[in-house]
């Protein structure tokens, strides 16, 4: 008996949107693809500040966030993000 594939069937009529934060742009691009096949919408950061700026001018249901990047690394990302309003609610 074969195992059938499955796909993510969100209760959402819209895919989830998630932002990929990662200086390596090989993780960046596995990630992005991976979870796009899985039916989210991805968008992508290369650093925190970039991450910043897309999560206060874009909606996200979800960061896949890198710990050590240049410029910002991922700690001081979530510190901002706890820090804020309208991102703290955001899984990281």
């Amino acid at each position: 008996m074969k195992a059938e594939a499955t796909t993510n069937q969100s209760l959402s009529p819209f895919p989830s949107s998630l932002l990929v934060v990662d200086d390596n742009s090989m993780n960046r691009i596995m990630l992005s693809r991976y979870t796009t096949k899985l039916g989210y919408r991805a968008s992508v950061a290369e650093n925190g500040r970039q991450a910043l700026e897309k999560l206060l001018n874009e909606p996200f249901d979800l960061v896949l966030l890198d710990v050590q990047m240049p410029e910002m690394d991922g700690y001081q990302v979530l510190e901002q993000m706890k820090a804020h309003p309208r991102l703290r609610e955001i899984p990281v």
